[in-house]
């Protein structure tokens, strides 16, 4: 099999979307991620190593949406992340997944950036569509004697699940009431995979976020923090299900 050249399609075309933020929220049906998104990357990144300058994608396959977004590339077999970068605003998918399927294969600071087909062809993307976002209640009075310190705990920071929710996490400084010290999201699943427990999860996005821990001590940020759980739609593709797609529509058209 020979890799397709989707950019021969649409010589016309200079540049790829750059994809606009929008203010309006998203919409009340969660999106439901596809392959055809995860193919619309491939052909991205694709024609951003191999193709000629100006050389563009296909037009998108799939109905548009507007919700947050990731879009992670990584080995074919899952054991290595190469890139991941997405956004917590909402955005438009069209424009939106193919500016962030670029920037997470070749801008994440993590990673090299991904320069040639034949990586490509060693990989995976997978597209994580947001959504069902909740905040978990924060107890003002934290001096009720109706609840301990623990019950609190578990309504402010705990009340997730480690194989269904993604969860950000906002710390303000105990001392300083309302300052805002760091925030940081894990998407659903990344803490079971790392094996870890929600006390270690937090624990690991306060580091993330840039919070001295030492400093202020983890429970007493943990009083202070504000947490949002969130789901999400997950697809996956590998560069031999993209292939094979790309040229039975080929055969197709």
């Amino acid at each position: 099999l020979t890799a397709p050249r989707p950019w021969l399609l649409h010589r016309a075309a200079r540049g790829l979307p750059a994809g606009r933020t929008v203010e309006m929220a998203s919409t009340s049906a969660p999106a439901l991620a596809t392959k055809e998104m995860c193919f619309e990357c491939f052909d991205v990144l694709l024609a951003h190593i191999a193709g000629p300058p100006g050389a563009v994608p296909p037009p998108p396959r799939y109905a548009d949406h507007t919700c947050p977004f990731f879009v992670t590339w990584e080995t074919s077999n899952g054991s290595i992340l190469r890139g991941c970068i997405g956004t917590l605003t909402p955005r438009r998918l069209i424009g939106g997944l193919r500016e962030y399927a670029l920037l997470a294969g070749t801008r994440d600071g993590r990673f090299e950036p991904v320069t040639s087909v034949q990586e490509v062809e060693r990989l995976a993307v997978k597209i994580s569509l947001l959504h069902s976002y909740e905040k978990l209640p924060v107890t003002h009075n934290d001096d009720d004697d109706d609840d301990d310190e623990g019950t609190r705990l578990e309504r402010r920071v705990y009340d997730w699940d480690l194989d269904t929710h993604g969860l950000t996490v906002e710390f303000f400084s105990p001392s300083e009431k309302g300052r805002l010290i760091g925030s940081a999201t894990y998407l659903p699943g990344v803490a079971r995979a790392q094996g870890w427990t929600k006390e270690q999860t937090l624990a690991s996005l306060a580091t993330k976020a840039g919070v001295d821990v030492g400093r202020f001590g983890m429970r007493a940020l943990l009083r202070s923090a504000r947490a949002t759980r969130y789901r999400s739609s997950v697809a996956r593709a590998t560069h031999d299900e993209y292939l094979e797609a790309r040229q039975l529509a080929d055969e197709n058209s």
